[in-house]
């Protein structure tokens, strides 16, 4: 039986930024919050990594797997987390639809046509613009786990390097027009302004990568590092977001259940404006992956007003 169990939150996300982290918030009033944003998850899940329910991806590749986090890969937008065996090549391919690719587990490689192959480990993060011709390697040792976000339906168009003459024509809208690849040691990790947020809202320590969009503006993947011990206090959101944890133990606690604790490669959905808490567990810091379906904010609660 999976270890799974329906819940009506996920994630934390408490600041966010490409430069200066900033975000709206407020203090709870006791208002249970209203109907947030349409996009994303209408109901809370949470699948720890040992209850993933994996599904074979491409009978023709052994071992290759996947999970929906989000969306339906076969029509659009989705998240998706990927299993790969070590050793296994993807060989040249395109995408119609641009994605952003983050390291759960493994050694993954990713290979831009014309530029030297990149290799990171947890915590690396890639984005790769439609169409363009691109290899995918789990290297030796273990097995890969990938989260991916596609801006679009999720296909692979495989690329015969010797008979190539013309490159891709322009792909889908929406995700990234500039490929690029950040290993985990070199995120140029941001803290929150303290100036930004309430005392409700302060977490020295707590920082963020946008991997994709602005966090500020609208829609957005992003990186957050929580430090060990790390407690968000109850708080919502304006939008739905999924999360996916990368590295450390992380607990999510939606009001009115028990707290759910999961490691590397976990995942959630969290709906709009629900209540909930997090916390990085001591031994560790944390980092997760979460995609934004709108601004991100941070609205905290005084429950005992509630």
């Amino acid at each position: 039986m999976l270890n799974r169990r329906v819940l009506t939150s996920v994630v934390v996300a408490v600041a966010a930024a490409i430069t200066t982290p900033s975000f709206a918030q407020h203090r709870g009033t006791g208002a249970t919050p209203a109907a947030g944003a349409n996009a994303g998850a209408t109901q809370g899940t949470f699948t720890t990594s040992d209850a993933i329910p994996w599904k074979p991806l491409n009978p023709k590749q052994p071992g290759l797997q996947m999970f929906v986090v989000w969306g339906n890969p076969n029509e659009g937008a989705s998240e998706i987390v990927q299993k790969f065996p070590a050793g296994w090549d993807s060989g040249w391919h395109w995408h119609t639809a641009a994605y952003e690719g983050v390291v759960v587990q493994g050694k993954w490689t990713h290979t831009f046509k014309g530029a030297a192959p990149e290799t990171g480990g947890p915590g690396s993060a890639y984005s790769q613009p439609a169409r363009q011709v691109h290899d995918d390697k789990c290297e030796e040792g273990a097995e890969c786990i990938i989260v991916a976000y596609f801006h679009g339906k999720r296909d692979f168009m495989p690329v015969n390097m010797k008979a190539q003459t013309v490159t891709p024509a322009a792909g889908a809208k929406g995700g990234a027009t500039q490929d690029n690849f950040t290993t985990s040691d070199a995120i140029p990790w941001k803290p929150v302004d303290p100036a930004a947020v309430t005392e409700a809202a302060k977490h020295p320590g707590l920082l963020i990568f946008a991997v994709w969009g602005n966090p500020n503006t609208g829609a957005s993947e992003i990186l957050q590092e929580f430090p060990a011990g790390m407690d968000s206090g109850w708080h919502w959101h304006t939008a739905a977001y999924e999360g996916v944890v990368v590295q450390g133990k992380f607990t999510h606690t939606f009001e009115g259940a028990a707290p759910e604790t999961g490691g590397p490669g976990s995942v959630w959905s969290q709906p709009a404006r629900q209540i909930h808490d997090d916390k990085c567990e001591e031994g560790g810091d944390c980092i997760v992956v979460v995609y934004f379906h709108g601004k991100l904010d941070f609205m905290p609660v005084n429950m005992k007003a509630q």
